[in-house]
């Protein structure tokens, strides 16, 4: 993720932070999805319902 002044990076479990020279005016969000995930998952805060997924 980009935002303002900086941007960090989720890899290999670990968080790594890093600071831009300028403001970067917005945000970007860049997600990877793994399609070869069996698993399913929710939020704690969900009540799953395995016949509704899609």
């Amino acid at each position: 993720m980009v935002s303002a002044g900086g941007f960090v990076e989720f890899t290999n479990g670990q968080f790594v932070f890093h600071n831009l020279n300028l403001e970067f005016p917005g945000t970007i969000v860049n997600i990877k999805f793994n399609f070869n995930d069996s698993k399913h998952y929710w939020m704690k805060s969900e009540t799953p319902n395995m016949d509704d997924l899609l």
